[in-house]
């Protein structure tokens, strides 16, 4: 069948998954300003195979976990895959082998895909990031007390346990340094530890961009990440990070560009429901030791150091995630399938 790609373009995700819903806003936000006639519709998972599509519609891209996801007849079919181990259930791999083209946000994925036995031709487009929109810090003199910043879903793949430990032993006397954790909302745990906050209500965007510009340093202790697009946000915000290179995080972070986490590779052989783990992944463990002692030493570094820093990761997103590449990779998959 033959389409004329520009006709319309649906793009669906899972409003349960923030983050997969955060980085398929960004998708259709280029689309729509590449002047490609583009809708944007978020569900709730258990509806998602059931989703009605807008009359004018001829290709529909979809976001989300393979499993709940299906192509739909009489359209073209785009899914954006999104994992964090390193490897999928052959499953999942069957699922995205029905949809017309696979689309992915991290050279990592790809090779999670190939990895994992995907015969397809993955096309790699990375999440915009766009500076103008982001609020970012001019002065990097640090607060009293220094203060860091992580954000993620409550779940143990986002190592705030590791991160808690390593804070607790880098700044035990508990008034050099706080640890502010941006979570999921109606979150009610309170660490014994007060210098460890945890923020868990929804934040607007401008809300999020604030917290980063106020603080010092972000850090991630993630066991594994398909992308990790709050530290890409951190980065524009000109933010020192603070992070394992490793999984989708090698998207935005290497030796130049963040100050980087020692870690060991492990199975990793603990899964939410069995049908979704892969025989086989693997995943990413902070030394916590290692990580109190990078703690410490962002904290006595120089204003200009942590500028360098800064500055290096930011010319890291100028050439590798712009909007302006993502709307070219968009508009030539799109021309590409018809």
């Amino acid at each position: 069948m033959l389409y004329n790609c520009y006709m319309g373009v649906h793009f669906l995700f899972d409003e349960n998954l923030e983050g997969h819903a955060n980085a398929t806003r960004r998708y259709h936000a280029v689309a729509l300003a590449a002047g490609i006639e583009t809708t944007l519709a978020g569900v709730d998972s258990d509806s998602f195979p059931e989703a009605n599509i807008p009359e004018g519609v001829n290709t529909v891209v979809q976001a989300g976990i393979p499993p709940r996801m299906k192509p739909f007849s009489g359209y073209r079919n785009i899914a954006i895959a999104y994992h964090e181990w390193d490897r999928m259930p052959v499953a999942w791999i069957k699922q995205l082998a029905e949809f017309d083209q696979v689309w992915v946000s991290s050279r990592y994925l790809e090779e999670v895909l190939s990895r994992s036995g995907f015969s397809g031709n993955p096309v790699y487009i990375p999440v915009p990031i766009d500076l103008s929109m982001i609020k970012a810090k001019s002065s990097w003199d640090a607060n009293k007390p220094f203060c860091f910043v992580s954000i993620g879903e409550w779940h143990f793949r986002k190592g705030f346990h590791l991160l808690s430990a390593a804070f607790e032993r880098a700044f035990p006397s508990g008034n050099e340094a706080e640890l502010v954790i941006k979570t999921s909302p109606g979150i009610d745990y309170v660490f014994d530890n007060p210098a460890i906050r945890i923020i868990s209500e929804h934040l607007p965007f401008d809300a999020v961009n604030n917290l980063l510009f106020s603080a010092d340093a972000y850090i991630t202790a993630s066991l594994a990440e398909g992308l990790g697009l709050p530290v890409g946000e951190a980065m524009a915000a000109r933010l020192p990070v603070l992070a394992p290179v490793w999984s989708g995080l090698t998207e935005y972070c290497n030796s130049e560009t963040c100050l980087e986490l020692p870690y060991t590779v492990q199975q990793q052989i603990f899964c939410s429901r069995p049908d979704y783990y892969a025989v086989g992944q693997q995943c990413a463990v902070v030394d916590v030791d290692a990580c109190a002692d990078r703690m410490r030493e962002i904290v006595e570094m120089s204003a200009a150091e942590r500028e360098a820093i800064t500055s290096r990761a930011v010319a890291h997103l100028e050439k590798t995630c712009s909007p302006g590449i993502s709307q070219r990779l968009i508009t030539q998959s799109l021309r590409n399938g018809c």
